[in-house]
């Protein structure tokens, strides 16, 4: 019998970035986070320690938001071919 692949996805919510996570073998769709008129994806355009410094530098405190169904559906259909099942 086969063994068959599963792909665990979550959002940035978790506290992963997409590297942390794919170390772990559980796949990251980044949030949102928005400073000043600029917007990041967590752990991609953004580390911590850029957040923490352009947050200090901000007259407004940082927002967040989701990822977006497209950045789901983008994730999803970038695994079905490579996995049996998809947990997220």
């Amino acid at each position: 019998m086969k063994k068959q692949k599963v792909a665990i996805v979550t959002d940035g919510a978790c506290s992963l970035t997409p590297a942390q996570g794919e170390q772990l073998g559980v796949y990251v769709a980044p949030v949102y986070v928005n400073i000043g008129d600029k917007t990041y994806q967590a752990g991609v355009d953004l580390e911590t320690s850029e957040f923490y410094r352009l947050m200090q530098a901000s007259k407004k405190l940082p927002t967040t938001a989701q990822p977006t169904a497209a950045d789901f559906i983008k994730l999803y259909t970038k695994l079905a071919d490579e996995v049996d099942e998809i947990v997220t």
